[in-house]
């Protein structure tokens, strides 16, 4: 399918002209929002976050063991306006935490905790209120 090229007019803000070629605007911004939003949108959602999509990456261990320390992994935010803040999703096992600096997640497993957590996740949130997720995981931890 070729891909086309359109012209958005009267965007708003400093933009008076956006060149759109397929796909949407920053990733986000789709061209049947454009329309149903009108002349303005696609500047708004610039400003708002910076021309930026937040996303979120990182590798959780989906395993561990009773009594002993979680290996954690690091979940990292980018994109987005300003500094983000990290958050724990679902029901985790008691003392592992997250460092809602760096999206670190630590700890050591307490006595008793074993079996298996489902969906469990990390989030990110930008200084504008945008919110980012990484896709749900189940961590399984065994006996000791």
């Amino acid at each position: 399918m070729p891909q086309s090229n359109t012209v958005l007019k009267n965007v708003g803000g400093s933009i008076s002209d956006l060149i759109k070629q397929g796909g949407d605007v920053a990733g986000s911004l789709s061209n049947a929002q454009l329309a149903n939003y009108g002349p303005g949108a696609a500047s708004d959602y610039i400003k708002q976050n910076g021309g930026r999509t937040l996303t979120i990456s990182g590798t959780p261990i989906t395993t561990g063991t009773e009594s002993a320390a979680y290996t954690g992994f690091t979940a990292t935010a980018t994109g987005g306006v300003g500094t983000k803040v990290y958050a724990l999703v679902g029901t985790w096992p008691a003392a592992i935490t997250i460092n809602t600096e760096t999206g670190a997640v630590s700890g050591t497993f307490g006595a008793a905790v074993s079996g298996v957590y489902t969906g469990l996740s990390v989030k990110a949130t930008d200084a504008n209120g945008n919110v980012t997720q990484l896709a749900s995981f189940t961590l399984t931890v065994a006996d000791a």
